[in-house]
Formats: structure tokens, C-alpha cells, sequence
């Protein structure tokens, strides 16, 4: 999704399942900018706190907006913190999500057997829809329902099949191929993509300053041994 003018299509996609349905990369118009950036290994990280320190202003600001909350943890999702137990039914296979001491469970069960596995991360602001990424067996899924503030409840996450799943495992959701895992958390996140593809060790939730603008360590040296007191 490269070409001119598909970038408000992955918008959309993105505002309304939380993963893009994992298949968005970054954005159209010919910007590359956001895959350059979370994949440039030419200095490190130093996270929103160190923007901070100079940018003050801005950084606030962004730390506030949709795109800084475009992905959550569990014990910092106010979907998860409000909702103590959601449910839904899909054929005679249903599922709930529990939260209990800051953390939240999914679970499905066939009625006679169940799989239950923590929520790991939260995709989407919630705005239009938050959908949830699990790991089961040492594999990534995306959740097969979704958190919908509309309508308050869980329903099918937007591509998920709606006939009934084949065995339990294929009722968690959908497999996350290590390709499209890393374009889902290079869209949603902050230093979560290497050369190498996903580096979740390093991750910051969310699209924070430089997931755009990249690595801060080489400016702020250079800001440091400038002198600079600048103050924005």
C-alpha cells in the first residue's frame, strides 16, 4: 500500500479493527519516512521523556493524542480498565475478556473445553474499535473479536470470519505472520521493528516522537555538546 492516494484507506483500516486487518505498511502519498525511521539503526532510542527534557510543549501535547495511545498495555488500557468482564457468543463457541489485578484475560471456550491466555497488547485508541494481540504456543493471534465504544460490547474484529472456528485454536483469531506482526507494531509503536523484524525488548507503546523523526540519541548528543537551552 505504497501508491499515492491509499494512505486514507489505511487510516481507516487502522481506526477501525486496531492491526489494519495486517496487511497496511506505512503510510501512502510516497511517504517512506515511517519505515525508515523505526528501522534506522543508526543510534539508539531515548524515548518521549528525553524529547521532553528541550520540547516540553510538544511533547505533552503528542503524549495526549490519538496517535501516542495508538497502542497500549494491558495495565494502561482504560478500554480494559472500565470493562471488568465483556462477552460474546459465536455460535457455540463464546468468549470473554476478564481483568483482575491490572490484567486482562482472553478466553475462548467450546463448552466443553477452553483456552485462556493474557491479553499482551492493545491495538487502537478505542475511539472506533481496539482490537487485542495474544501469543499462544509461542505464535502471535489477533484477536477474532474486538472492543466496539459504539455499541459497548464485543463483536467480530472487521476481516474475522464469522462461521464458526474449526477447533479452539482457530477460535482465538488470526495468526500473525512474523512479516505482518511487524508491520502491525511498526504502525502502532515506537522502536518495535529492527533489520531483523520484531525487537518487542525495545518497544515504547504507542507513536511517540521518534517514530517519526528517529533515533533521538545522535541529536540529543549533539544538542548536549551545542550547549543548547533551547526551550519549546
Amino acid at each position: 500500500m505504497g501508491k499515492k492516494g491509499l494512505s486514507t484507506i489505511v487510516v481507516v483500516f487502522c481506526a477501525a479493527t486496531g492491526l489494519c486487518l495486517l496487511f497496511s505498511t506505512s503510510f501512502g502519498q510516497g511517504d517512506s519516512s515511517r519505515a525508515s525511521t523505526q528501522t534506522n539503526e543508526a543510534g539508539s532510542f531515548v524515548g518521549a521523556g528525553k524529547c521532553a527534557e528541550c520540547h516540553r510543549r510538544i511533547a505533552i501535547s503528542q503524549q495526549s493524542s490519538a496517535m501516542a495511545k495508538a497502542l497500549r498495555l494491558p495495565a494502561d488500557c482504560e478500554i480494559l480498565n472500565l470493562h471488568s468482564k465483556l462477552e460474546f457468543r459465536n455460535g457455540s463457541y463464546s468468549y470473554r475478556i476478564a481483568r483482575e489485578a491490572g490484567r486482562s484475560s482472553y478466553a475462548v471456550s467450546d463448552g466443553v473445553n477452553a483456552i485462556s491466555i493474557p491479553i499482551l497488547y492493545c491495538f487502537g485508541y478505542g475511539k472506533t474499535g481496539q482490537t487485542y494481540v495474544l501469543e499462544y504456543k509461542g505464535t502471535y493471534y489477533e484477536s477474532r473479536v474486538s472492543f466496539f465504544p459504539a455499541i459497548q460490547r464485543l463483536d467480530f474484529t472487521l476481516g474475522a470470519p464469522r462461521s464458526d472456528p474449526k477447533s479452539l485454536e482457530d477460535a482465538i483469531g488470526q495468526v500473525m505472520l512474523p512479516k505482518e506482526a511487524a508491520r502491525c507494531f511498526n504502525c502502532h509503536a515506537t522502536a518495535a521493528v529492527g533489520s531483523r523484524g520484531l525487537q518487542l525488548d525495545h518497544m515504547m507503546p504507542g507513536v511517540n516522537c521518534e517514530a517519526c523523526h528517529g533515533p533521538g540519541e545522535r541529536h540529543v548528543a549533539a544538542m548536549m555538546a551545542g550547549g543548547s537551552k533551547e526551550k519549546r
